[in-house]
Order: C-alpha cells, then structure tokens, then sequence
C-alpha cells in the first residue's frame, strides 16, 4: 500500500460511515492540560502550564477568525479545587467554558500567562489534587455529548509533563485504557502532546501509548517536541476538506478521484455592517419590483439579455448558466494526451495546484487503475495534459497532472493538479494574438557605433547595456527563498484584537515585503549606476518625474453675428419671432441700443414688437 492511501483511506472512511459522517459540521476540541505541581516548573521565564496554556490560547486566536463556529474548552485536571463545584468529579476545574471562540475565553488564558498567572492559577484552582484520568475523560466525553448541532469531529489534546499520571497505579491505569476504549466507540479521539523542559525524557510507552493506541487505530507512535508545540497544535486543529469529487476519463474508461488544496491564499476578514444602537449586525435583502405597477417579480418573471446586431436577445437563467459552464452540466476530468516532464516550466503555473487522489466510493477498482497510471508516468518521466472542470458551475481549464515521488521508506506517489491555462485566458490570448499580431516589432541588437543613444526615457538595446543589466541581475537573484508573513493582514487581525481584548497598546507588525535597500546597494556596488549611464543619456534622471508636455490649445472659432444682416420685420410679419433663439434675438435688440441683461425669452420677444410698433 502506498503512503498516501493510509491518509486518504481515512477520509474515505470517515465519509462513508465513520468517524466523520457528519461531513461538514462543527469540530469539538478539548484541551485537556495538566494542572499538577510538576507542571510547574519554570522554563526560560515560564511555567511548562503556561506554555501549554499559550498553545491552547494561539489556537483560540486562530479559530476566531478562521472557524468561528467551532466549539473549544481548556480543563485542567490535577487540581486542587474543582471548579465550577457542580461538577461530578473532584481535581477537575474547566479553565474556560465549552464554547465557541470568544473573547473572555482568551482573556481568561491570558490572565493566567501574565506574571502573576501563575500565583493566581494557585490560588483559583490549585496544584495538590489527585489524579484519575479515567474521571478525567469521563468529564471530557460529558462536555462534548453537551454540544447541540451538526458535528464533525471530536478530539482530546492531553498535555502534559507526567508519563506516569497515576505512579504505577494499575487500578487505575486499566480504568483509563477502558475509558480510551469507550472514546473510540464514541468517535472521539486523543491525542497526547508530551510539554517537557529540553533534556527531560518522556516515555510514552510507560502509559500513555496504551491510551491513545485504543482512543486512535491511526496513531504512529511520534512525539511532539516542545519547542514545535503551538505549530503542532494548531495543525491538529485543521481539518482538512475535500474541496470536490469527480470522474476521471481515461480513454473512455472512467474512475472516481478526489481533490483538496494543499495551499490556501488568506484573505481579510469581510466587513459587516452593524447598527449603531444595539450593535447587531444588519441584514440586508433585495427585492425586485416591476417599474410599472410596483409588484414583486419573481424570478421566473425576468430574463437575462446580451446585446448583438443591435438586438437585445433574451435568455433564461439555466441558459446563462449552460454559457458560463460551456454547455458541461456536471464536473469532469479529461485526459487529453501525455507530455514530456520537462516541457512544464514555471511560467505554466497559473494558479495554486491541487491534490488529487483516488476515491473507490465513486468507482470501485479506482485505486488500481489510478496506481497503475502513477507507475507508467514515473517510469517514462511523463505529465497528463487534462481538461479539468472543478465544479459544474465554474468553466474549463487546461491542468497538468504532475507527480511527485515522495522520499520516504516506502515509495508513494502525489499526483498534483497544476493549472497550465484556464479557458477565459485561453480565448483572451486568442483575440489578443489576432488583434495585435500586426504590432509586435522585432528588437534588433545593435553595436556602439550604429546609432547615437536616444532622448528622454527611450532605451537602446547596445551590446554593453545588455552586459551591464545582466550584471544587476545576476547580484539581485535570491539564493533561496524565505517565506514572510502578510503585514497588511497581520495588521488588520492585531487591530482587531487589540479592539476586541481591550488592549492598550497596538503591536506594529513588521513589513519583511519591503526590500533591503542597504544589502542591494553593498551588493550591486556601482553595478546599477552602469547600468544607468550606458541605457540613458547623460545628465538625465530617470527617479525625476515625467513632465507632460502642454498640448496647444485650439483657437476658439468665433460664431459669425447674424443679428445685424437679420431681416426682422419679415418675421414679426409672419409670427415667427418667438422662433428664434435667445442670442438672435439679444443681438438684435444690442444693435437697437435696447438693454437686455436678466430678460426671459418672452421679455425679449415683447421687446422686438416694440420696436415695430415704435416705428409704425
């Protein structure tokens, strides 16, 4: 079997009828921390209990806006008090309330990692109790049959510094393997995060293997180092999803396949618009009325409309979708043929690439034949050009079917998605490439002795221009590459968490975008200032602004005075005075020596029968 079938399986099963049939619910997590006087010993400046507590207090941050849905509790067990004193078991204090993630349950973590947490731990729940872990998950399996709804999946992350919780006690240590059993019948799930000081030794096959061996059948016997503690956590938290399942044809043979994204582009939170007096969030809703009557339409009742021939013609709304979809109802992959794996190049990359697996529920054998194709295209160094159609309402796209070989003790395969072209760019490139062939020049290189270098910005393409620019080149290239963190995200989730927890003081995040001038000024040297006299003529700037060269006005044409040549009398003859405009009949009534400033229409023509009268 191949490694990444171990994985996949999993999820197949859990769709099928297993421990995540409720496929898209809510997911339940109880951090399950250790309270007892061992975990209390101090490590560079804080408790090995405040370190586990920050972890649990990082995942709150991160599911706040992230999942927002999901239901989180802390409980401490080892404690002295038992808090709240409704609970049915003694040394067991809930350190937050199950719930989803809210701002009192960090503030409450955060009370305790400050300098005085740890006194205040003490004195609030205490560190002297006995303990029995077998009460212990009891309490936690209790917290979650609690939780109302749809749920995904329920996991236990027990941290802890104490391999033997129960000092050789086998009562006590066969209650708990029985316990971890009735977790697993439950679909409930642990996981133990040993939190140890650098050296200290944690042996898991002391007790705690047993435990998780019955509560997980998937369990791989690893241990979580301290120092990776929050990361790890925070990746036992994510669930990953099936992001689509669709057939795959081969050739007219069909098999069932499975895909999820291995990358996600984070984005900011979306805004929400609130009421300013009671703060609740404003829904709005739209509602479509006819222009004439004002009656509700229906969407029956309205059609879609493209302009063509200087018609408007009008289409349905399953036409329209059948246009965006390219007449493709449902979801597809389609091999089209096989290219050589060093045709792709980097450029072809368009988009984030997939995973892709195969899935038996949709078709039976799918495994087989999916292995079988693996093999052939490691064994010829070959990449499946595909037509790939994610969901039945999005278009084509062009995607290469990449493996990749895993190194590890048993050879597995990955087979990957990547977009090479989508359809959209496919038809802009076309109409591009026949619109603007004809403007395409060809750029000839040419000797210092050809042609004087040109003004302004214009750039000659000499011999030496080319060395000096593939000289910076070459200095700028980034060796490797170090992965940063988003400031403009960064700085959008600090202020909402400074607003949120009620924080004085906002924590400025650090740009690593920006560039490193003073490296690249040691690095390039006189390089760039090279570069900069052999592409551009002496003297000239290129960081100074362009200035626009003034375009010349136009004379104004000056509109011919008719007034004087006007045959008036002709058109108080015939009526037709109240015809001509305004400024005819100002400048007329100027050539009269007659005042006409502020005067309407109506006044002007009054004006220019009294003239006739006057004469007559």
């Amino acid at each position: 079997m191949y490694s990444w079938e171990t994985e996949m399986e999993e999820e197949e099963e859990d769709l099928v009828g297993g421990r995540d049939r409720e496929f898209g619910g809510k997911n339940v997590l109880i951090f399950l921390v250790d309270g007892s006087a061992r975990m209390q010993v101090e490590d560079e400046g804080e408790t090995l209990l405040q370190k586990a507590l920050k972890a649990a207090n990082a995942t709150l941050k991160s599911k706040i806006f992230g999942s927002s849905k999901d239901i989180i509790g802390v409980v401490g067990f080892g404690t002295t008090n038992k808090v709240p004193e409704k609970l049915d078991f003694q040394h067991i204090s809930e350190l937050t309330t199950m719930g989803p993630p809210s701002r009192d349950s960090i503030l409450a973590l955060e009370s305790l990692l400050s300098d005085s947490g740890t006194e205040k731990f003490k004195t609030e729940f205490g560190s002297d109790g006995d303990i029995k872990l077998n009460e212990v998950l009891w309490h936690c399996q209790s917290l979650m049959s609690d939780v109302k709804g749809k749920v995904g999946s329920r996991r236990i992350l027990l941290l802890t510094c104490n391999d033997d919780p129960h000092n050789g006690d086998e009562t006590l240590n066969q209650q708990a393997r029985r316990k971890a059993g009735d977790l697993h019948s439950n679909n409930i799930f642990l996981e133990v995060i040993p939190v140890t000081k650098p050296g200290d030794n944690f042996n898991m096959e002391k007790f705690y293997s047993d435990i998780v061996k019955l509560a997980d059948d998937d369990w791989t016997g690893t241990v979580t180092s301290l120092d990776r503690l929050t990361d790890i956590v925070l990746k036992k938290t994510f669930v990953k999803r099936t992001t689509s399942r669709l057939k795959f044809n081969i050739g007219g043979v069909e098999i069932g396949v499975a895909t999820y994204n291995m990358l996600g582009r984070a984005s900011k939170p979306t805004k929400i618009k609130l009421a300013s007096d009671t703060n609740e969030e404003i829904k709005s809703d739209r509602t479509w009325i006819h222009p004439s009557n004002g009656a509700p339409l229906l969407p029956s009742d309205m059609a879609k409309f493209m302009s063509y021939g200087g018609k408007n013609i009008k289409m349905a709304e399953n036409e329209v979708s059948q246009i965006k979809s390219f007449g493709e109802e449902a979801n597809f992959l389609k091999l089209l043929g096989f290219r050589s794996a060093s045709t792709l190049k980097f450029r072809n990359h368009v988009k984030i690439p997939q995973f892709l697996y195969p899935c038996e529920n949709l078709v039976k054998g799918s495994r087989s034949l999916f292995s079988s194709l693996l093999v052939r295209c490691h064994e010829r160094e070959k990449v499946a050009i595909c037509s790939f159609k994610q969901r039945s309402s999005s278009g084509p796209s062009y995607a290469a079917l990449v493996l990749k070989v895993e190194e590890m003790e048993t050879l597995g395969f990955m087979l990957f998605i990547i977009y090479i072209l989508s359809m959209s760019q496919l038809c802009s490139s076309v109409s591009q490439g026949l619109s603007y062939a004809a403007l395409v020049l060809q750029v000839e290189e040419m000797e210092e002795g050809e042609q004087t270098k040109p003004p302004g910005n214009l750039i000659c393409l000499f011999r030496t221009a080319v060395d000096a620019a593939k000289s910076v080149i070459s200095k700028l290239k980034l060796k490797k590459f170090i992965p940063v963190e988003n400031a403009g995200i960064q700085s959008v989730y600090n202020m909402v968490e400074t607003h949120a927890l009620h924080k004085d003081t906002l924590v400025k995040v650090e740009d690593e975008t920006l560039p490193d001038m003073e490296r690249m000024k040691r690095k390039l040297g006189d390089r760039s200032q090279e570069f900069l006299q052999e592409v551009y003529q002496e003297g000239y700037d290129p960081s100074a602004p362009v200035k626009k060269a003034a375009k010349p006005r136009a004379p104004k044409h000056e509109k011919p005075d008719v007034s004087a040549d006007l045959d008036m009398e002709s058109f108080v003859k015939s009526g037709k005075v109240n015809k001509l405009t305004v400024d005819v009949l100002k400048g007329w009534l100027k050539t009269r020596g007659v005042h006409v400033s502020n005067k309407k229409k109506a006044e002007l023509v009054d004006a220019v029968l009294a003239q006739f009268k006057e004469n007559s």
